[in-house]
């Protein structure tokens, strides 16, 4: 497994960031929750976004990521989500 840098962990928080934030990328309805931060935090929250994370480290960026930096990828990406909306 490939160490990646700050940078790079903070480009994939981003990029997730923008796909979560983006209404078309969801399958279900902004209004559908209570909050627009509940819907933002609905795909980050699921039981299957730990996989969606690591494919989409494989297919954006040729590496392949442990559990411990998925998770603090998802945990950084639900910090921002929070801080921001």
């Amino acid at each position: 497994m490939k160490n990646i840098t700050e940078q790079l962990k903070e480009t994939i928080v981003e990029e997730l960031y923008e796909i979560e934030t983006s209404e078309g990328c969801h399958e279900d309805y902004i209004e559908d929750y209570e909050t627009e931060l509940d819907f933002y935090l609905s795909n980050v929250m699921s039981d299957t976004y730990e996989t969606y994370v690591k494919e989409y480290c494989s297919e954006n960026f040729d590496i392949a990521i442990s559990n411990e930096l998925t998770f603090k990828i998802i945990d950084d990406l639900i910090d921002k989500i929070k801080d921001n909306n």
